[in-house]
Protein backbone atom coordinates (compact mmCIF):
# COMPACT_ATOMS: atom_id res chain seq x y z
CA UNK A 1 0.00 0.00 0.00
CA UNK A 2 2.92 2.37 0.20
CA UNK A 3 4.25 1.82 -3.30
CA UNK A 4 3.97 4.91 -5.13
CA UNK A 5 1.53 3.30 -8.00
CA UNK A 6 -0.67 1.79 -5.36
CA UNK A 7 -4.33 2.36 -6.68
CA UNK A 8 -6.43 2.50 -3.61
CA UNK A 9 -9.77 2.51 -5.27
CA UNK A 10 -9.32 -0.79 -7.25
CA UNK A 11 -7.13 -2.29 -4.05
CA UNK A 12 -9.81 -3.14 -2.02
CA UNK A 13 -11.98 -4.58 -4.79
CA UNK A 14 -9.32 -7.36 -6.12
CA UNK A 15 -8.55 -8.08 -2.31
CA UNK A 16 -11.77 -8.91 -1.72
CA UNK A 17 -11.86 -10.95 -5.10
CA UNK A 18 -8.85 -12.80 -4.16
CA UNK A 19 -9.97 -13.68 -0.82
CA UNK A 20 -13.57 -15.18 -2.11
CA UNK A 21 -11.25 -17.11 -4.75
CA UNK A 22 -9.07 -18.67 -2.21
CA UNK A 23 -12.39 -20.06 -0.24
CA UNK A 24 -13.70 -21.28 -3.22
CA UNK A 25 -10.94 -22.70 -5.42
CA UNK A 26 -7.56 -22.91 -3.25
CA UNK A 27 -4.79 -20.56 -2.69
CA UNK A 28 -2.80 -21.82 -5.93
CA UNK A 29 -4.97 -21.89 -8.14
CA UNK A 30 -6.85 -18.27 -6.80
CA UNK A 31 -3.26 -16.57 -6.92
CA UNK A 32 -2.83 -18.54 -10.58
CA UNK A 33 -5.89 -16.52 -11.67
CA UNK A 34 -4.49 -13.31 -9.90
CA UNK A 35 -1.46 -13.41 -11.91
CA UNK A 36 -2.63 -13.52 -15.24
CA UNK A 37 -4.80 -10.65 -14.85
CA UNK A 38 -1.93 -9.06 -13.54
CA UNK A 39 0.17 -10.26 -17.44
CA UNK A 40 -2.86 -8.22 -18.65
CA UNK A 41 -2.81 -5.38 -17.27
CA UNK A 42 1.07 -5.14 -17.71
CA UNK A 43 0.42 -5.92 -21.54
CA UNK A 44 -2.83 -2.91 -21.51
CA UNK A 45 -0.36 -0.57 -19.88
CA UNK A 46 1.36 0.99 -22.66
CA UNK A 47 -1.62 1.08 -24.91
CA UNK A 48 -3.75 3.29 -21.70
CA UNK A 49 -0.56 5.38 -20.85
CA UNK A 50 -0.28 6.38 -24.75
CA UNK A 51 -3.78 7.40 -25.09
CA UNK A 52 -3.65 9.47 -21.82
CA UNK A 53 -0.43 10.97 -22.61
CA UNK A 54 -2.72 12.50 -26.03
CA UNK A 55 -5.94 13.38 -23.93
CA UNK A 56 -3.18 15.23 -21.61
CA UNK A 57 -1.42 17.15 -24.51
CA UNK A 58 -4.01 17.76 -26.59
CA UNK A 59 -5.78 19.10 -23.27
CA UNK A 60 -3.05 21.52 -21.65
CA UNK A 61 -2.05 22.37 -25.74
CA UNK A 62 -5.76 23.83 -26.23
CA UNK A 63 -6.15 25.76 -23.30
CA UNK A 64 -2.31 27.16 -23.64
CA UNK A 65 -1.12 25.68 -20.67
CA UNK A 66 2.45 25.71 -20.26
CA UNK A 67 3.81 22.33 -18.84
CA UNK A 68 6.76 20.50 -20.04
CA UNK A 69 7.57 17.69 -17.54
CA UNK A 70 3.95 16.43 -17.31
CA UNK A 71 4.19 16.18 -21.14
CA UNK A 72 6.44 12.73 -20.74
CA UNK A 73 6.44 11.77 -16.58
CA UNK A 74 2.62 10.29 -16.19
CA UNK A 75 3.24 10.44 -12.61
CA UNK A 76 3.48 13.73 -12.78
CA UNK A 77 0.91 14.60 -14.80
CA UNK A 78 -1.68 12.48 -12.97
CA UNK A 79 -0.27 14.82 -10.17
CA UNK A 80 -1.22 17.76 -11.39
CA UNK A 81 -4.42 16.31 -13.08
CA UNK A 82 -5.74 15.36 -9.49
CA UNK A 83 -4.46 19.46 -8.07
CA UNK A 84 -6.51 20.79 -11.27
CA UNK A 85 -9.55 18.80 -11.04
CA UNK A 86 -9.57 19.67 -7.10
CA UNK A 87 -8.86 23.09 -8.08
CA UNK A 88 -12.07 23.15 -10.21
CA UNK A 89 -14.91 21.22 -7.78
CA UNK A 90 -13.36 24.07 -5.17
CA UNK A 91 -13.76 27.00 -7.46
CA UNK A 92 -17.32 28.53 -8.38
CA UNK A 93 -17.91 27.32 -11.60
CA UNK A 94 -20.67 25.07 -11.37
CA UNK A 95 -22.29 28.18 -9.94
CA UNK A 96 -22.53 29.86 -13.58
CA UNK A 97 -23.66 26.83 -15.40
CA UNK A 98 -27.00 28.38 -15.96
CA UNK A 99 -24.99 31.66 -17.39
CA UNK A 100 -23.29 29.16 -19.71
CA UNK A 101 -26.43 27.76 -20.86
CA UNK A 102 -28.09 31.63 -21.23
CA UNK A 103 -24.68 32.28 -23.44
CA UNK A 104 -25.00 29.34 -25.85
CA UNK A 105 -29.13 30.09 -26.10
CA UNK A 106 -27.87 33.78 -26.86
CA UNK A 107 -25.20 32.59 -29.08
CA UNK A 108 -28.26 30.52 -31.09
CA UNK A 109 -30.20 33.45 -31.43
CA UNK A 110 -27.10 36.02 -32.76
CA UNK A 111 -26.34 33.29 -35.40
CA UNK A 112 -30.18 32.60 -36.38
CA UNK A 113 -30.72 36.71 -36.16
CA UNK A 114 -27.35 37.93 -38.09
CA UNK A 115 -25.14 34.88 -39.55
CA UNK A 116 -27.94 32.91 -40.70
CA UNK A 117 -30.03 35.56 -42.05
CA UNK A 118 -27.10 37.79 -43.92
CA UNK A 119 -25.86 34.67 -45.56
CA UNK A 120 -29.29 33.50 -46.76
CA UNK A 121 -29.40 36.68 -48.46
CA UNK A 122 -26.55 36.40 -49.65
CA UNK A 123 -27.47 33.29 -51.44
CA UNK A 124 -30.40 34.70 -53.12
CA UNK A 125 -28.03 37.33 -54.38
CA UNK A 126 -25.75 34.59 -56.23
CA UNK A 127 -28.69 33.45 -57.26
CA UNK A 128 -30.34 36.61 -58.94
CA UNK A 129 -27.12 37.97 -60.59
CA UNK A 130 -26.35 34.57 -61.84
CA UNK A 131 -30.36 34.78 -63.33
CA UNK A 132 -29.91 38.23 -64.66
CA UNK A 133 -25.66 37.10 -66.21
CA UNK A 134 -27.49 34.17 -68.00
CA UNK A 135 -30.28 36.52 -69.26
CA UNK A 136 -27.77 38.76 -70.74
CA UNK A 137 -25.79 35.65 -71.89
CA UNK A 138 -28.93 34.00 -73.89
CA UNK A 139 -29.37 37.48 -75.58
CA UNK A 140 -26.03 37.38 -77.37
CA UNK A 141 -25.51 35.95 -80.27
CA UNK A 142 -23.83 32.74 -80.49
CA UNK A 143 -19.83 32.13 -80.61
CA UNK A 144 -17.91 29.87 -82.91
CA UNK A 145 -19.42 26.53 -83.14
CA UNK A 146 -22.93 27.86 -82.09
CA UNK A 147 -21.79 27.72 -78.45
CA UNK A 148 -23.76 29.88 -75.89
CA UNK A 149 -22.74 29.93 -72.25
CA UNK A 150 -24.80 29.61 -68.68
CA UNK A 151 -23.10 30.51 -65.32
CA UNK A 152 -24.29 27.53 -62.88
CA UNK A 153 -23.64 27.57 -59.55
CA UNK A 154 -23.69 23.95 -57.50
CA UNK A 155 -23.64 23.25 -53.78
CA UNK A 156 -20.32 22.90 -52.20
CA UNK A 157 -20.51 18.99 -50.87
CA UNK A 158 -17.95 20.55 -47.93
CA UNK A 159 -20.57 22.71 -46.84
CA UNK A 160 -24.03 21.41 -47.71
CA UNK A 161 -25.20 20.54 -44.00
CA UNK A 162 -24.07 24.17 -43.33
CA UNK A 163 -26.06 25.36 -46.62
CA UNK A 164 -29.18 23.70 -45.53
CA UNK A 165 -28.84 25.00 -42.11
CA UNK A 166 -28.87 28.58 -43.45
CA UNK A 167 -31.90 27.96 -45.36
CA UNK A 168 -33.99 26.24 -42.99
CA UNK A 169 -37.07 27.98 -41.92
CA UNK A 170 -37.14 29.42 -38.41
CA UNK A 171 -41.31 29.32 -38.01
CA UNK A 172 -41.97 27.34 -34.79
CA UNK A 173 -39.78 24.53 -36.17
CA UNK A 174 -37.78 24.45 -32.84
CA UNK A 175 -34.10 23.73 -34.82
CA UNK A 176 -31.41 23.23 -31.97
CA UNK A 177 -28.28 24.34 -34.32
CA UNK A 178 -25.65 23.58 -31.84
CA UNK A 179 -27.26 20.14 -30.78
CA UNK A 180 -27.22 18.78 -34.67
CA UNK A 181 -24.01 16.14 -34.34
CA UNK A 182 -23.89 17.06 -38.60
CA UNK A 183 -23.18 20.16 -37.70
CA UNK A 184 -22.26 21.40 -34.66
CA UNK A 185 -18.44 20.88 -34.80
CA UNK A 186 -18.29 22.60 -38.41
CA UNK A 187 -20.08 25.14 -37.49
CA UNK A 188 -18.48 25.97 -33.77
CA UNK A 189 -14.93 25.45 -35.88
CA UNK A 190 -15.86 27.75 -38.44
CA UNK A 191 -17.20 30.20 -35.85
CA UNK A 192 -13.89 30.27 -33.62
CA UNK A 193 -11.93 30.33 -36.76
CA UNK A 194 -13.78 33.49 -37.95
CA UNK A 195 -13.15 35.06 -34.15
CA UNK A 196 -9.47 34.49 -34.20
CA UNK A 197 -8.75 34.93 -38.02
CA UNK A 198 -7.34 32.14 -38.45
CA UNK A 199 -7.42 30.74 -42.34
CA UNK A 200 -9.09 33.23 -43.73
CA UNK A 201 -10.15 32.94 -47.43
CA UNK A 202 -11.41 29.70 -46.69
CA UNK A 203 -14.19 30.56 -44.06
CA UNK A 204 -17.65 30.09 -45.86
CA UNK A 205 -19.01 32.42 -42.96
CA UNK A 206 -17.21 35.16 -43.82
CA UNK A 207 -17.36 34.65 -47.97
CA UNK A 208 -20.28 33.19 -48.49
CA UNK A 209 -19.36 32.19 -51.97
CA UNK A 210 -17.50 29.44 -50.87
CA UNK A 211 -20.50 27.56 -50.60
CA UNK A 212 -20.71 27.09 -54.00
CA UNK A 213 -18.44 25.73 -56.86
CA UNK A 214 -18.99 27.27 -60.10
CA UNK A 215 -18.38 26.62 -63.24
CA UNK A 216 -19.39 27.83 -66.66
CA UNK A 217 -21.87 25.22 -68.88
CA UNK A 218 -21.47 25.23 -72.71
CA UNK A 219 -24.31 24.57 -75.04
CA UNK A 220 -25.22 23.85 -78.31
CA UNK A 221 -28.68 24.24 -79.80
CA UNK A 222 -30.24 24.78 -76.11
CA UNK A 223 -28.51 21.35 -74.81
CA UNK A 224 -25.44 21.33 -72.42
CA UNK A 225 -22.78 19.91 -74.44
CA UNK A 226 -19.53 20.54 -71.90
CA UNK A 227 -18.21 22.14 -68.94
CA UNK A 228 -15.40 25.04 -68.48
CA UNK A 229 -13.80 22.36 -65.90
CA UNK A 230 -13.90 19.41 -68.52
CA UNK A 231 -12.80 21.39 -71.60
CA UNK A 232 -9.66 22.74 -70.49
CA UNK A 233 -6.43 21.89 -72.27
CA UNK A 234 -8.63 19.96 -75.16
CA UNK A 235 -10.07 23.20 -76.82
CA UNK A 236 -8.70 26.04 -79.11
CA UNK A 237 -7.54 29.68 -78.42
CA UNK A 238 -10.87 31.04 -79.15
CA UNK A 239 -12.53 28.26 -77.14
CA UNK A 240 -10.33 28.85 -74.02
CA UNK A 241 -10.31 32.42 -74.11
CA UNK A 242 -13.91 33.27 -74.83
CA UNK A 243 -15.38 31.78 -71.45
CA UNK A 244 -12.30 33.53 -69.38
CA UNK A 245 -13.62 37.23 -71.24
CA UNK A 246 -16.93 36.23 -70.20
CA UNK A 247 -16.26 35.15 -66.12
CA UNK A 248 -13.76 38.14 -65.62
CA UNK A 249 -16.83 40.81 -67.53
CA UNK A 250 -19.39 39.18 -64.97
CA UNK A 251 -16.21 39.96 -61.81
CA UNK A 252 -15.53 43.18 -62.82
CA UNK A 253 -19.59 43.88 -63.38
CA UNK A 254 -20.52 42.32 -59.63
CA UNK A 255 -17.08 44.27 -58.33
CA UNK A 256 -18.52 47.41 -59.79
CA UNK A 257 -21.95 46.74 -58.34
CA UNK A 258 -23.53 47.25 -62.27
CA UNK A 259 -27.11 45.64 -62.25
CA UNK A 260 -28.49 44.69 -66.10
CA UNK A 261 -31.20 47.31 -66.09
CA UNK A 262 -30.51 49.61 -63.49
CA UNK A 263 -28.63 53.33 -64.41
CA UNK A 264 -25.06 52.85 -64.56
CA UNK A 265 -22.93 55.22 -62.31
CA UNK A 266 -19.53 55.29 -62.98
CA UNK A 267 -16.40 54.28 -65.28
CA UNK A 268 -16.74 50.46 -65.10
CA UNK A 269 -13.44 50.26 -66.38
CA UNK A 270 -12.36 46.62 -68.03
CA UNK A 271 -8.64 47.35 -69.12
CA UNK A 272 -7.30 44.38 -71.39
CA UNK A 273 -3.50 44.08 -72.82
CA UNK A 274 -3.24 42.01 -75.86
CA UNK A 275 -6.95 42.44 -76.35
CA UNK A 276 -8.46 39.31 -77.69
CA UNK A 277 -5.27 37.71 -78.59
CA UNK A 278 -5.86 34.30 -80.16
CA UNK A 279 -9.52 35.16 -80.84
CA UNK A 280 -10.91 35.03 -84.89
CA UNK A 281 -13.31 37.76 -85.62
CA UNK A 282 -16.02 36.85 -84.69
CA UNK A 283 -15.40 35.62 -81.38
CA UNK A 284 -14.04 39.26 -80.71
CA UNK A 285 -16.80 40.81 -81.46
CA UNK A 286 -19.08 38.78 -79.55
CA UNK A 287 -17.38 38.61 -76.13
CA UNK A 288 -16.98 42.51 -76.54
CA UNK A 289 -20.69 42.51 -77.16
CA UNK A 290 -21.20 40.73 -74.44
CA UNK A 291 -19.00 43.07 -72.15
CA UNK A 292 -20.37 45.99 -73.68
CA UNK A 293 -24.00 44.84 -72.66
CA UNK A 294 -23.28 44.25 -68.83
CA UNK A 295 -21.96 47.95 -68.61
CA UNK A 296 -18.51 47.84 -68.99
CA UNK A 297 -15.84 50.36 -70.86
CA UNK A 298 -13.31 48.74 -72.54
CA UNK A 299 -9.84 49.82 -72.48
CA UNK A 300 -7.94 47.90 -74.87
CA UNK A 301 -4.35 47.29 -76.03
CA UNK A 302 -2.56 45.32 -79.06
CA UNK A 303 -0.55 44.90 -81.81
CA UNK A 304 -1.72 46.89 -85.01
CA UNK A 305 -2.14 44.01 -87.06
CA UNK A 306 -5.20 43.38 -84.57
CA UNK A 307 -6.74 46.53 -85.91
CA UNK A 308 -8.97 45.31 -88.45
CA UNK A 309 -10.24 42.63 -86.21
CA UNK A 310 -10.51 45.81 -82.73
CA UNK A 311 -12.16 48.14 -85.03
CA UNK A 312 -16.10 47.29 -84.73
CA UNK A 313 -15.68 47.70 -81.51
CA UNK A 314 -14.03 51.12 -80.75
CA UNK A 315 -15.05 54.44 -80.87
CA UNK A 316 -11.80 55.75 -81.01
CA UNK A 317 -8.30 54.73 -80.58
CA UNK A 318 -4.50 55.85 -81.01
CA UNK A 319 -2.03 54.38 -83.41
CA UNK A 320 1.58 54.35 -81.33
CA UNK A 321 4.87 54.02 -83.50
CA UNK A 322 8.13 54.82 -81.69
CA UNK A 323 11.40 55.71 -83.67
CA UNK A 324 14.44 55.26 -80.61
CA UNK A 325 13.27 57.44 -78.15
CA UNK A 326 10.60 59.84 -79.73
CA UNK A 327 6.90 57.95 -79.53
CA UNK A 328 4.03 59.21 -82.09
CA UNK A 329 0.39 59.44 -81.44
CA UNK A 330 -2.03 59.94 -83.76
CA UNK A 331 -5.85 59.45 -82.56
CA UNK A 332 -8.16 57.82 -84.88
CA UNK A 333 -12.16 58.56 -84.73
CA UNK A 334 -13.97 55.81 -86.10
CA UNK A 335 -17.48 56.69 -86.97
CA UNK A 336 -20.73 54.48 -87.04
CA UNK A 337 -20.65 54.15 -91.41
CA UNK A 338 -16.54 52.68 -90.37
CA UNK A 339 -18.16 50.48 -87.59
CA UNK A 340 -20.62 48.93 -90.45
CA UNK A 341 -18.05 48.52 -92.78
CA UNK A 342 -15.91 46.47 -90.81
CA UNK A 343 -18.31 43.91 -89.91
CA UNK A 344 -19.75 43.30 -93.40
CA UNK A 345 -17.47 40.62 -93.57
CA UNK A 346 -18.96 38.67 -90.21
CA UNK A 347 -20.83 35.54 -91.15
CA UNK A 348 -22.83 35.57 -87.66
CA UNK A 349 -24.18 39.56 -88.19
CA UNK A 350 -24.12 38.54 -92.01
CA UNK A 351 -25.30 34.77 -92.85
CA UNK A 352 -26.24 36.19 -96.48
CA UNK A 353 -22.46 35.45 -96.74
CA UNK A 354 -22.95 32.16 -96.41
CA UNK A 355 -25.80 31.21 -98.70
CA UNK A 356 -23.89 33.15 -101.19
CA UNK A 357 -20.62 31.49 -100.96
CA UNK A 358 -23.04 28.01 -100.92
CA UNK A 359 -24.31 28.96 -104.35
CA UNK A 360 -20.91 29.75 -105.69
CA UNK A 361 -19.26 26.22 -104.48
CA UNK A 362 -22.56 24.87 -105.73
CA UNK A 363 -23.14 26.58 -109.17
CA UNK A 364 -22.11 24.26 -112.23
CA UNK A 365 -18.88 24.84 -113.46
CA UNK A 366 -18.70 27.67 -115.95
CA UNK A 367 -21.98 29.39 -115.15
Amino acid sequence: MQDQDCDHESLPVEYARLQEAIQAEGIEKALSDFDRRQQQWNNQIPVVEATARDAFIGFINEHSIGLLDERSDWRKAALWVRGYIRKLRESTLMDYEKQAQDARVAAEQSFRSDVKFKMREAIQRVRHEIRDLNQILQTCPAFTNSEKYQFVAHVSPTHKPLYDLILASDDGDGIDLFGRPEVHGNLMNLLEASESGKDRGNNPLEDYRLLFNFDLQILQDGKVVDYLSKRMGVASNGEHRVPFYVIAGAALATAYRIRPGAPKVGAGLMILDEAFYGMDAQNTYVTADFLKSLGLQLLMAGPDSDVGKLSPLMDNYYDLARYGMDIFAEHVVIKEAAHRLFTTDIPLLHPELIDAKEAQLLAPEGS
